[in-house]
C-alpha cells in the first residue's frame, strides 16, 4: 500500500465518504439521533487520520529513524485520542478536546524536531 499513490488516496477518500453517507442515512431514517451522528463522524475522521498518521514516518528523512518513529507515534496517538474524545467525552468538550489533542501533537513534534536539530548542530 503506497500512501503516495493516487489510488490509495482515492480509496481512503471513498471510504470516508461511504462511512459518512451511512451515518447520514441512519440519521435521516431515525436510527440514530443528531448527537450520535456527529460523534460517529468525529470518530470516522479520527480513524482515517490514524491511517494517515501511520504513513507520516515514511515521508520524513531516512536519516533520522528515531525522529520518524517519534513523529509517527505522536500523531497516531493524537488521532486515536481525537477519535476517543469524539466517542466518549461530553458533547460540550468534543471540539475543544479533539483540537487540543491534535494541536498538542503538533507542538510536541515541532519541539522535538527543534530540540534534535539544536542538539546535533
Amino acid at each position: 500500500m503506497n500512501p503516495n499513490s493516487l489510488a490509495f488516496n482515492i480509496a481512503l477518500c471513498a471510504l470516508t465518504l461511504a462511512a459518512s453517507l451511512i451515518v447520514v442515512v441512519l440519521k435521516k431514517n431515525g436510527v440514530i439521533d443528531g448527537d450520535i451522528a456527529e460523534r460517529a463522524l468525529g470518530v470516522i475522521i479520527g480513524l482515517i487520520l490514524v491511517i494517515y498518521a501511520n504513513f507520516i514516518p515514511k515521508q520524513i528523512s531516512r536519516n533520522h529513524p528515531q525522529g520518524r518513529r517519534f513523529v509517527g507515534w505522536t500523531f497516531t496517538l493524537a488521532y486515536l485520542a481525537y477519535a476517543a474524545i469524539w466517542a466518549f467525552a461530553p458533547s460540550a468538550y468534543t471540539f475543544a478536546g479533539s483540537l487540543a489533542a491534535v494541536g498538542s501533537a503538533l507542538v510536541i513534534t515541532i519541539a522535538y524536531c527543534t530540540w534534535k536539530r539544536t542538539k546535533t548542530a
